[in-house]
């Protein structure tokens, strides 16, 4: 930013909210939807400020269009309001009521997945608020955390589940899947073991036909993320159909003579199975010993090929 914008937004601070005396949240609300986007800008960094306060609250009403607005402001056209508003949903998280924070979450999952289209007419998926809420929520089991997993979660479920035959739904798939993940790997104390649907709805996409190397390989990475905290009747299930989906792919003349596609789902497999043994160690039980045979066939197959090809 110019610092002619910058001095603009020091004298509008000077003249319209005090200098130093705590803000009026109401006042404050009511300049978020100003034209002008420098007093939006200030409004919003005044109630980061307030929200960062230790002892923090306000009425019920006032609290329900604070989220209301902030949300808004997530989506401002001007990116310096954009931004700072996203900061605002960490703190803001924590302090709400519970049906505020759920909401809240429930909310901007909803503004990510909102259609919009580009010239090309495909769906963007828009993922860098929740991503934000993500990072700045303290990896720490309480209110935030659980509302985060237990409301993001399973809408990123739907998701994957709805954008697999969509244009551009790869794009959407594979964000989806980094968001998954990043959940799982921050709010490792979750119950995850109590979503045992994700790692079903995770491998039927892996499997699809439709998925891409793009979307197997985010969603081997998420698989490895949640297979720990899987149970032991979970996490044999996700090992067995891994290993039985290797052990079934078609070798014909070796690896050399499979079509682009073969071959590309091929490695998939194998790096599937490889990452969910790195993430588990000796809880993969005997499921392993399945696949070993087809590894060690396709490590001979390639030998053979490197000598044909010397």
């Amino acid at each position: 930013r110019g610092l002619g914008d910058v001095y603009k937004r020091q004298i509008i601070m000077s003249r319209s909210y005090g200098n130093g005396s705590r803000s009026d949240l109401g006042g404050l609300i009511e300049k978020l939807s100003s034209p002008d986007k420098d007093l939006r800008y200030m409004a919003v960094s005044d109630l980061y400020k307030e929200l960062k306060l230790p002892g923090f609250s306000c009425t019920a009403t006032l609290e329900a269009s604070l989220c209301e607005w902030i949300l808004k402001k997530t989506e401002d056209p001007s990116s310096d309001v954009c931004g700072l508003a996203t900061k605002c949903l960490a703190p803001l998280l924590s302090y709400a009521s519970d049906a505020n924070a759920r909401m809240l979450v429930a909310s901007l999952c909803n503004i990510q997945r909102k259609g919009t289209t580009s010239s090309g007419g495909s769906s963007l998926f828009k993922s860098v608020s929740l991503k934000t809420l993500i990072a700045e929520v303290p990896a720490a089991e309480g209110k935030a955390s659980s509302v985060l997993a237990d409301e993001a979660a399973p809408r990123m479920i739907e998701v994957m589940k709805s954008s697999g035959e969509q244009k551009g739904g790869a794009s959407a798939i594979g964000e989806s899947l980094d968001i998954l993940s990043d959940l799982v790997k921050k709010f490792y104390f979750h119950k995850w073991s109590s979503h045992p649907d994700i790692a079903s709805i995770l491998l039927d996409i892996f499997s699809s036909p439709s998925s891409d190397a793009f979307v197997r390989k985010k969603c081997t990475a998420c698989v490895a993320a949640l297979a720990p905290h899987l149970d032991d009747a979970q996490l044999a299930k996700v090992v067995a159909t891994c290993v039985e989906s290797l052990c079934a792919a078609p070798l014909g003349g070796g690896a050399h003579t499979l079509g682009r596609a073969q071959s590309s789902l091929l490695r998939s497999q194998v790096n599937c199975v490889a990452s969910l043994v790195t993430s588990v160690g000796s809880r993969q039980g005997l499921a392993l010993a399945e696949a070993l045979p087809r590894l060690s066939e396709l490590c001979e197959r390639h030998e053979e090929e490197q000598e044909d090809c010397d």
